[in-house]
């Protein structure tokens, strides 16, 4: 991370940072709730954050200490300004994104004042305390992030197998695309460091941009984050409770992705899942369901539906092509095709389930 897990100290002669850890005009890095593991996650500028540290620092560590600056377009060719279209730029004058007039403006530090305020007053969301633990942003995607870690959310049973999940509430910004403000839960699988989001249920958990919105909006978007987490520990245990051998399993992803299949050979190959099936998509699926599964030797994901669910975020997290690198991938996952693949596929396993009910959670 930048400003928390490498960077310089105040040294003395012998070597030795002369500050208190506490301090805030220490630089020493002190181990918080994010861990190494949780770093590779995160995409790129990001800092770990810390009680002590102002709005406008944390702003300022992945350079987004800035103000919005919308101006509207104009045609130099026709000496025209055409006020319905307006681009956005930083106040230092990179530009962001195109939009309508009709689209409010966040300017990060509002943003981030916002989610402080939601994670300060927040009690027991899950009887623990809230901090802001990672701010981020995604330069190419001009995509503003906040991570806020919740810990103690494993029940016994994954704990003792290994089979643990890190989650982060998270609050996204997009300042290129003409997207909502979005607040979703970030699940990290700690065996196989697959990621995915929680699509949100209750409330409102995006915020849009054709008003002008307040501390009372994100707070409402940022409770409903919360409470999702403790549906995917229940769904997650749902799905290590439904057996599923490999041949169903294929079954399934056959049945989930049949658009990938030539339609004359649709109905045969998703019935007989040990004939070859015309799609590339799929047998780089079935290889990692079958035999590339990372934690695939655990219990929790031997013949079960965690292990057909793990074989699709393993491929959106790692094997999918994604065109320019990691930061698109990490976008993508927050709210992007990545996202809703892996949200219409939990959705399509949890039809295959009997007995549990989800919306009780």
């Amino acid at each position: 991370m930048n400003q928390s897990l490498a960077t310089a100290m105040p040294y003395t002669t012998s070597g030795l940072c002369t500050k208190d850890v506490e301090d805030p005009g220490s630089e020493t890095f002190r181990p918080g709730k994010v861990t190494r593991t949780d770093a590779k996650f995160f995409q790129g500028l990001k800092s770990e954050c810390r009680e002590w540290q102002s709005t406008e620092e944390q702003l300022k560590s992945i350079g987004c200490n800035w103000l919005v600056t919308p101006e509207p377009l104009y045609s130099k060719r026709y000496d025209r300004t055409y006020p319905e279209v307006v681009n956005w730029y930083t106040s230092d004058g990179d530009r962001l994104g195109q939009f309508s007039n009709c689209r409010h403006i966040i300017h990060p530090q509002d943003g981030l004042n916002w989610y402080k305020e939601f994670i300060h007053k927040t009690k027991a969301a899950f009887l623990q305390e809230l901090t802001l633990d990672v701010i981020g942003y995604l330069p190419e995607q001009r995509v503003l992030y906040f991570a806020s870690k919740l810990t103690d959310m494993n029940p016994e049973r994954l704990k003792e197998v290994g089979d643990t999940t890190d989650f982060f509430l998270m609050f996204s910004i997009n300042y290129m695309e003409p997207r909502a403000m979005k607040a979703q839960i970030w699940a990290n699988e700690l065996v196989c460091e697959n990621g995915m989001t929680r699509r949100i249920r209750d409330g409102q958990a995006t915020i849009n941009h054709r008003k002008a919105r307040g501390e009372v909006d994100v707070y409402q978007a940022l409770e409903a984050a919360v409470l999702e987490a403790k549906r995917h520990v229940y769904i997650k245990e749902s799905f290590i409770d439904t057996p599923c051998d490999l041949y169903d399993g294929k079954k399934l992803i056959r049945t989930f992705f049949k658009d990938f299949i030539p339609e004359e050979n649709r109905k045969s190959q998703i019935e007989n899942v040990w004939e070859p099936v015309d799609s590339r998509y799929i047998q780089q699926l079935e290889h990692t369901y079958v035999h590339g599964l990372i934690g695939g030797e655990l219990e929790t994901r031997t013949d079960n539906l965690f292990r057909v669910h793990s074989a699709i975020t393993q491929f959106t997290s790692h094997h999918k092509r994604v065109r320019n690198g990691d930061d698109s991938r990490f976008a993508k996952q927050l709210d992007g095709n990545l996202s809703r693949i892996n949200t219409q596929f939990t959705k399509f396993l949890q039809e295959q389930t009997t007995g549990h009910n989800y919306d009780a959670i």
